[in-house]
């Protein structure tokens, strides 16, 4: 989410010691290359890792595969669900109670079975723990025997499924406030070591029920841009995370890969009047809760441009925060319309009468503040960019970048560039349902429209991908949102290695790339 900020390791010192540590590691690879054998091992530098280590009690894999540990269920490349753990599962007539049946042949990696009390441990401790996971209809969970697990919710949740495609099992035996550091899963692969702000050290589960990865061990290393750029430039990691900065740059025996995301950013217009106050933060904005504005605002931008300024062309332009996903409805698609955009202020009494370039309409100026992350060059560029387009439709914008607690403060007054993107539908639900205004970090737009929320409610219930877009109608004329752009995740890769078929990223959390470590293979010459 906006606010998790991850760490990364941008001690020059640190990053030399770890190039050291794995240069007899690419040596090997290398005498394995001439002798025309599949490398065994290799290096990943990666430039953030997880907070809180690997728990997913805490919210590790979240947004993503958890590699060391089991799901329930999963989801495919098309974010379609699939089974894991869960060999079946019932709904009952009301939507309230989800019954699992597990697989009796799943083995934690201290050779401990796993069973439903492990199910039922970690829902309960992943609730209880105010983490990120999304737990907050589950009322109650049981384990009916070994290996029978049944949930019940407080309302029907058909995106129950996508939850439990999120949250790894850990093992109730072993599990405690340290397991982040020291995880014990039952996934393809299972943690050897961990340094945190360092690196960790994957090898194959060799007990794991599913496909087994190709790899005996990888070794993932926590670098800064820089740092893994370097790496990647002296052949020290066969896969190097690097952003449009580096993207252009040419590196020996790799090539550059860069994987489909929902990775969006988008600006959140507030939609009331200003005079209130929500979370005892001032709330509203005269200017974005016009109508007009935020229509102008999104026939006026050139996304594309967006795409090619501020991102270096690695992108592309983004129209809702579910772009390309199954329940994102097409609809949204705004087609640029400068002109059009300049009418429809004109018609709502917008003009420029003093000749400064801006609008005025009953003494109100057509300006805002618009709040950005200050650490993050990418948001920065989106930000300056996007000021310089609407000049032309007479809209000033203030760019003011900040730490994510002074954009907290401002969020409910002030648009914020902010960036989301879920495999899961319920994203949508806590964007845009009016129940979720001040609720975390979520509708900072006070949005509310009746329709929306009976939509969702609707699609909530149902599942039906149909009512999940039809819940997304109203918004194309609401546009209480100016969605810009999908950031693709940029990586080197050695030519000698396939990173398999990547699902569509999610918003950018660590280890992302990792998620189907399994299906990496070594190229045969």
């Amino acid at each position: 989410m906006k606010k998790m900020v991850h760490s990364i390791v941008s001690i020059l010192c640190v990053g030399i010691l770890l190039l050291a540590g794995c240069s007899n590691n690419q040596s090997n690879g290398n005498a394995n290359n001439a002798t025309n054998q599949p490398k065994t091992e290799i290096v990943v530098a990666l430039t953030s890792e997880p907070d809180g280590g690997f728990d997913p009690v805490l919210g590790y894999a979240a947004y993503g595969s958890p590699l060391i540990q089991s799901t329930l269920l999963d989801l495919n490349e098309e974010a379609e669900i699939t089974k894991d753990l869960a060999t079946d599962y019932t709904v009952s007539e009301d939507g309230k109670t989800w019954t699992f049946s597990l697989r009796e042949d799943v083995k934690f990696t201290d050779n401990e079975p796993l069973t439903a009390e492990d199910v039922v441990f970690t829902y309960e401790s992943a609730k209880n723990s105010g983490s990120t996971v999304d737990l907050v209809q589950m009322k109650s969970v049981k384990a009916l025997n070994d290996y029978t697990v049944e949930f019940t919710l407080m309302q029907p949740q058909s995106t129950f499924l996508f939850t439990t495609a999120s949250i790894g099992i850990v093992p109730k035996h072993a599990y405690s406030s340290s397991y982040g550091q020291n995880p014990i899963g039952s996934g393809p692969y299972k943690v050897l070591e961990y340094k945190q702000g360092q690196q960790v050290i994957f090898v194959k589960n060799e007990d794991y029920y599913g496909t087994k990865g190709n790899f005996e061990k990888v070794t993932v290393l926590f670098m800064s841009e820089d740092q893994a750029f370097a790496a990647a430039k002296s052949g020290q990691v066969d896969v190097a995370q690097t952003n449009q900065t580096y993207a252009k740059e040419t590196v020996n025996a790799m090539d550059l890969q860069k994987f489909q995301t929902v990775d969006n950013r988008g600006i959140s217009f507030i939609t009331i009047p200003s005079g209130s106050e929500i979370n005892g933060h001032p709330a509203g904005n005269d200017v974005t809760s016009q109508l007009e504005i935020r229509q102008a605002i999104n026939l006026a931008l050139n996304r594309e441009a967006l795409v090619t300024d501020a991102l270096e062309g690695f992108g592309r332009a983004a129209y809702s925060n579910v772009d390309h996903l199954p329940w994102w409805n097409e609809n949204t698609v705004i087609t640029q319309n400068v002109d059009k955009a300049k009418q429809i202020l004109s018609n709502a009494g917008w003009k420029d009468t003093d000749n400064d370039g801006i609008l005025e309409k009953n003494r109100l100026k057509a300006q805002f503040d618009l709040y950005y992350n200050a650490g993050d060059g990418a948001r920065q560029a989106l930000v300056n960019a996007v000021t310089q387009q609407l000049k032309e439709i007479g809209i000033h914008v203030n760019p003011i970048g900040g730490s994510w607690d002074d954009i907290e403060r401002g969020m409910y007054a002030n648009p914020v560039l902010f960036g989301w993107g879920n495999r899961n539908p319920m994203e949508l639900y806590y964007l845009y349902h009016s129940k979720n205004i001040g609720f975390d970090w979520y509708n900072t737009n006070a949005y509310k429209n009746e329709a929306v929320d009976q939509a969702l409610d609707k699609a909530l219930i149902s599942g039906d991908m149909a009512d999940w877009k039809k819940a997304q109608e109203p918004l194309i004329e609401d546009l209480p949102w100016a969605w810009l752009v999908n950031v693709d995740h940029l990586y080197f890769v050695n030519e000698k290695l396939s990173l398999g078929n990547q699902p569509i990223h999610p918003h950018s959390h660590a280890l992302d790339v990792l998620c189907n470590l399994e299906e990496w293979i070594w190229k045969s010459e």
